[in-house]
């Protein structure tokens, strides 16, 4: 999210660079940006081992629920396996639905582009700097990375910290934990090199996950915001007009042109929806969901070392939730007056 002087007018390349960085940091470049070639090579490879570990760690998730006795008499274990899955199962349905739609969402992504003002003059106009990302959506995502390396980095720091406490109080017995964010037992004896490879798997897996949760949304909040910009300014257009009786060819040729361009947006405005109507209801599900699961399991384990990472995540999830209500409540009352002015698009036009 990048800062420029107070007097500049933002690019387009300016609200796609944060949705697309998401992805690119993953080794994925969406929109496939001019870049030399050993670039490409290191980007190839961390996407391949982002896909490595992100099976490994189902495999084992899967592993360790077959076989029951890992989980039989042990609610707090059952809820941490689900809140895995959970997870797990959001990132992999975000990730296909992302796959699924690159190409139509690289299109619409291309059309937003081109109707983006292309002066600096036509961008004052639209206003565009005050539809650049807020400052509660930054915050927002500066605060869900720093809940990821809580809860990535929290176990590690636990283990460094108990046994530095261990060796300088004198104790008798100095043990290190492995302690591991997953609860699936992936390694039967740790080692310091193994533990090192699976805290190596467990951070790519779960930079993995988030990357794909948050950049989807990020995405869909982008594309909203262009549509939001050029709904405004067609708002302050019409409102600013004023009609003369002794010009009605030019008041005919301006009701024309703001109702053809209000036209193209809508049908922009029906193509996001179809891209991303059924993915903020299952986000509206699996939030809440995950939310009960992380609740539940904090009640059942009470105060230990793990409760002020689930107090961070439950904010999390909780803020996430508030978010996805809202916007589906939007979408919805915007999809019902879209249905009813579509209809009288043509006779406006005639």
């Amino acid at each position: 999210m990048t800062n420029v002087e107070p007097h500049s007018q933002r690019n387009y390349d300016d609200f796609t660079h944060v949705p697309n960085l998401i992805f690119k940091s993953m080794g994925y470049d969406f929109l496939d940006t001019p870049k030399p070639w050993w670039q490409r090579i290191i980007l190839r490879i961390y996407w391949i081992l982002c896909l490595f570990s992100h099976w490994y760690m189902v495999y084992y998730l899967i592993l360790r629920t077959v076989e029951w006795n890992t989980l039989a008499g042990n609610p707090t274990t059952i809820m941490r396996y689900a809140i895995v899955y959970f997870f797990v199962l959001n990132s992999d349905m975000k990730c296909i639905f992302f796959m699924y739609h690159r190409r139509r969402l690289r299109e619409l992504n291309n059309r937003m582009r081109a109707l983006y003002p292309k002066g600096d003059c036509e961008r004052r106009a639209y206003r565009v700097n005050d539809f650049y990302w807020p400052r509660i959506a930054r915050y927002g995502v500066y605060y869900y990375y720093f809940v990821v390396f809580v809860v990535v980095v929290g176990p590690i720091l636990q283990a460094t910290g108990t046994y530095l406490y261990q060796r300088f109080a004198w104790s008798s017995d100095i043990k290190f934990m492995y302690l591991s964010t997953f609860p699936m037992e992936r390694i039967k004896s740790m080692t310091p090199i193994t533990y090192a490879f699976s805290q190596a798997v467990d951070f790519v897996f779960t930079h993995f996950a988030m990357n794909v949760n948050l950049g989807t949304d990020i995405w869909m909040m982008c594309l909203c915001g262009q549509l939001c910009m050029h709904f405004a300014h067609l708002g302050r257009q019409l409102e600013a007009y004023r009609p003369d009786r002794h010009r009605q060819l030019e008041d005919c040729e301006f009701l024309v042109s703001i109702v053809r361009k209000h036209q193209l947006l809508f049908i922009l405005h029906k193509e996001l929806d179809s891209i991303f109507g059924m993915l903020m209801a299952y986000n509206l599900f699996s939030t809440a969901t995950t939310l009960c699961c992380v609740a539940f399991y904090s009640i059942l384990q009470g105060l230990n070392r793990e409760a002020p990472q689930q107090l961070l995540l439950m904010l999390l999830l909780l803020l996430l939730l508030v978010l996805f209500s809202n916007n589906a409540s939007s979408d919805c009352g915007a999809n019902a007056g879209s249905d009813n002015d579509d209809d009288d698009y043509d006779e406006s036009l005639v």
